[in-house]
């Protein structure tokens, strides 16, 4: 198998609103190991480069169980408040992209962002508090919910 091939493989998410699982792009290495090739938008404490342990369960993809290394990759979920104007879009996209983010969008609205180990975590989280600030968009960060799971638990309220 090529360094570049992919795979994908799926981290289920019984408690989460809106899907009952995530399918990743991964690339196999040895032994039910898989490196984490894609940015999650619905998964929890799950970032891109983390090396994963799957099992194969008859039911499509590989289903990840647990990290085996994380990568120091970090994950922020942008929600704009409403779709921007395509020549304000692309100053956004850019100003985040100046921080040495990568994003990966979803919908118009809907952008998930990889926050490498050597971007400065502190500068992108203050960028994006001041456009929450300012109403463009609310954010979260992806980090683990819930110990041993990489769901959140939907509580309704």
């Amino acid at each position: 198998m090529s360094e570049d091939a992919r795979v994908q493989v799926r981290v289920d998410l019984p408690n989460h609103p809106l899907t009952e699982s995530e399918t990743l792009w991964a690339r196999p290495l040895e032994d039910g190991r898989f490196e984490v090739r894609n940015v999650p938008f619905y998964a929890y404490g799950l970032n891109f480069l983390d090396l994963v342990k799957a099992r194969e369960d008859g039911e499509g993809p590989w289903r990840i169980t647990r990290i085996s290394e994380p990568s120091g990759h970090r994950t922020i979920r942008l929600f704009l408040t409403e779709p921007l104007a395509p020549a304000q879009r692309g100053m956004f996209l850019l100003q985040l992209r100046g921080l040495g983010v990568a994003l990966d969008e979803a919908t118009d609205q809907y952008i998930a962002v990889d926050v490498p180990p050597e971007s400065d975590w502190e500068a992108v989280r203050a960028h994006l508090d001041g456009l929450e600030k300012e109403g463009t968009l609310s954010y979260e960060t992806a980090e683990a919910r819930e110990k041993g799971s990489f769901d959140d638990r939907y509580r309704g309220d």
